[in-house]
């Protein structure tokens, strides 16, 4: 067991009184926590140890933790109605941000009650729907996995799983030449894809190395919980100094682009210029045509389409409803495109797709260029623990990879090595291995980190919505001169009971409010630029917002709150921590000034629940091997066969979703890769 015993105690008492049980639901509480015991059983162990760290310092005291399951449930309730608002709006402290903890703590017991199947009954809610949908022409929507809601193998996934090698099953050395892929998600199966289409890398051994695990499509999770610990790197929780801020990267066959939302916007009109010049002062050189190709090439296969008008839900239809009367503040609002073929709309993206209707790299590019290519090894529960690098004359070259499997360390003797581990992972890698810049003087690696990172806006509307039971994200709502889009999006009830700020018989109440709720994320590209740096043997992302980033964020969920309002919302809340909620009367002039001042002077001390899913930076293109990791070809500077084919090359953050622009970019580098 995960939780302790003394732990435990304390947890089932905290649970009954923040989640606001009533007495003859008091059961749940111990249920919630059991839920999140079985989660933390999955999840790294650094994860439980900081969990444990956290009970130990979050408030209250230990004398009062200690003493808490003992008091009566009123006394309780009481309590943490004093102690939440305590800690609002205080800044984090010196070494401990208790606010922060606080928060998270509640946040992961949330989430573990939400998942209960007690709580879906009472909402109406499963993950797998009763029926599929239909078209507006009555035609019954049957997803690339056949006619059954719970599907077996494709075939799609049975040629996967019939690739797959272990590590034990390596060489150290191939009889051919031989290209390693390290990572297995945007980058790294686009670049697969794109060599398998080369004649002159046809005879050559491909060799597709990833940390995590491969599943398919029958082994998707249905709850939420059990992707993080399946899918993402670090259960869900990457590594941050920065307690109020979230940053999560996916880890299996396929990495993010398989626990994505679907969303596949191409960076083009203002974004596109945006791109290209924030790149282009930043030492990219790129040909930006041969780019463009590049996106054209993988549309098609990726099936980038724009989302199909019977996927639009109740919910994210109210989110969006406001935004047409307020053209004045965005250039352009519509229907998102997104990489889907016949969808259902179950709504469980971010736990991988069950029908195979999210056209991901992984059921789309790598079994294209399996199909294409004889000599492509892909090895999955493989974890490269070290580049060695040797000497070529004057400069560095890749020796061996370092590679711990299930079984054991072994080694692997590459020609060409492209490390397309996702922006952390990448980073992370380079730098335990000794590698931090071309002349080894001034650390380079880490360094301009940078993310899109979002925050969501909440209304009540009183209609039935059913936000679950449909797509995550419709509509996009462009900004580009504050650098911000606006997605109208849901999630599960996990992610949901984690989001909810609120607490005690407030949080039960909004809880139970889910089907009546939409919601709308701002996602802003950030100013400020942060590092990966190793502590205490371990990586960790060090980053901070700006004031400017504050602002573009306060100006998005401002725009969220009025586009609800006119939309019908009778209240409004978001994801600060004082779980504060704003009425909304009939008259509209007192409704923009009551959000207008609910928005003005937001920054840090606000506590927003933060999180980035699009890493980017670290490892950034620059065409001076002193400013920069990578020149445009995406080779690293200073070593003659290494190359980084992932986000952590964008030189500046893009705002849109990032999975389109790191497959196509990943393409063009590996069309120029040079023949063996």
């Amino acid at each position: 067991m995960a939780i302790w015993a003394m732990e435990r105690r304390f947890l089932v008492a905290f649970a009954e009184a923040v989640l606001g049980l009533a007495d003859d639901e008091l059961p749940l509480a111990a249920k919630a926590i059991d839920r999140l015991d079985t989660f933390l059983d999955a999840a790294p162990a650094g994860l439980r140890t900081n969990f444990h760290l956290a009970l130990l310092v979050m408030p209250p005291g230990l004398f009062t933790k200690w003493r808490f399951r003992h008091k009566s449930l009123a006394w309780r309730r009481k309590f943490l109605h004093e102690l939440f608002p305590k800690y609002a709006y205080t800044p984090p402290g010196l070494l401990i941000d208790r606010q922060a903890i606080l928060a998270t703590v509640k946040s992961m017991v949330g989430g573990a009650f939400a998942e209960l199947p007690e709580f879906w009954s009472v909402l109406g809610y499963s993950p797998t729907p009763k029926a599929f949908p239909r078209r507006s022409n009555g035609e019954v929507v049957t997803p690339p996995s056949g006619p059954e809601l719970t599907p077996k193998r494709t075939p799609v996934g049975q040629v996967l799983h019939d690739a797959a090698s272990t590590v034990g099953q390596l060489p150290e050395r191939f009889p051919k030449k031989t290209v390693a892929i390290i990572g297995s998600g945007a980058g790294g199966l686009a670049t697969a894809h794109a060599l398998s289409e080369r004649p002159e890398f046809q005879d050559v051994q491909i060799v597709i190395l990833e940390a995590g695990e491969l599943r398919t499509n029958e082994s998707f999770p249905t709850h939420t919980l059990d992707g993080f610990s399946q899918l993402f790197f670090s259960a869900g929780s990457t590594p941050c100094a920065n307690n109020r801020i979230g940053f999560i990267q996916g880890r299996c066959v396929g990495g993010g682009t398989t626990v994505n939302n679907g969303g596949s916007p191409r960076p083009i009109n203002e974004w596109g210029t945006i791109m290209r010049e924030r790149w282009t002062q930043r030492g990219a050189d790129l040909n930006w045509n041969d780019l463009s190709k590049s996106f054209d090439a993988l549309e098609g296969p990726l099936n980038i389409t724009r989302v199909e008008d019977y996927l639009i839900t109740k919910s994210t239809q109210r989110a969006f409803d406001g935004f047409p009367g307020l053209p004045q503040y965005y250039t352009r609002a519509e229907v998102l495109k997104a990489n889907l073929k016949d969808c259902i709309g179950c709504g469980q993206c971010n736990n991988g797709c069950r029908y195979d209707a999210h056209r991901t790299a992984h059921i789309t590019l790598l079994p294209e260029a399996l199909r294409r290519h004889k000599h492509i090894a892909l090895v999955p529960n493989a974890t490269v623990e070290k580049i060695v690098f040797g000497t070529n004359g004057a400069g560095r070259t890749v020796d061996h990879l370092e590679i711990k499997g299930p079984n054991g360390t072994q080694k692997l003797y590459a020609d060409k090595v492209i490390l397309a581990a996702g922006a952390f992972g990448s980073m992370d890698l380079l730098l335990r291995s000794g590698f931090i810049s071309a002349d080894g003087r001034r650390r380079l690696v880490g360094q301009r980190f940078s993310c899109n990172y979002a925050s969501p806006v909440m209304g009540v509307f009183d209609e039935k919505l059913d936000g679950g039971a449909g797509i995550q994200i419709g509509y996009i709502v462009e900004i580009p001169d504050r650098r911000l889009i606006i997605e109208t999006a849901f999630a599960p009830p996990t992610v949901f009971g984690m989001m909810l700020p609120q607490w005690g018989t407030e949080y039960a109440r909004r809880a139970r409010g889910y089907n009546n709720l939409a919601v709308a994320f701002p996602t802003v590209s950030s100013d400020a630029y942060g590092s990966v740096d190793i502590t205490g043997g371990a990586p960790q992302i060090r980053f901070e917002l700006e004031p400017t980033d504050w602002d573009r964020l306060s100006f998005g969920l401002k725009l969220c709150a009025i586009a609800m309002a006119d939309a019908g919302a009778k209240e409004l809340f978001d994801s600060r921590y004082t779980g504060e909620v704003l009425t909304i009367s009939k008259n509209r002039a007192a409704n923009r000034k009551m959000i207008e001042d609910h928005y003005t002077g937001v920054g840090p001390q606000t506590f927003f629940r933060v999180q980035s899913a699009h890493l980017q930076g670290g490892n950034v293109i620059h065409r001076d091997p002193t400013r920069g990791v990578v020149n445009a070809d995406l080779k690293v500077h200073g070593v003659d066969n290494l190359w980084v084919f992932d986000s952590s090359v964008f030189p500046a953050p893009i705002t849109l979703n990032i999975q389109y622009t790191t497959m196509a970019l990943s393409r063009y580098a590996a069309l120029r890769l040079p023949a063996i």
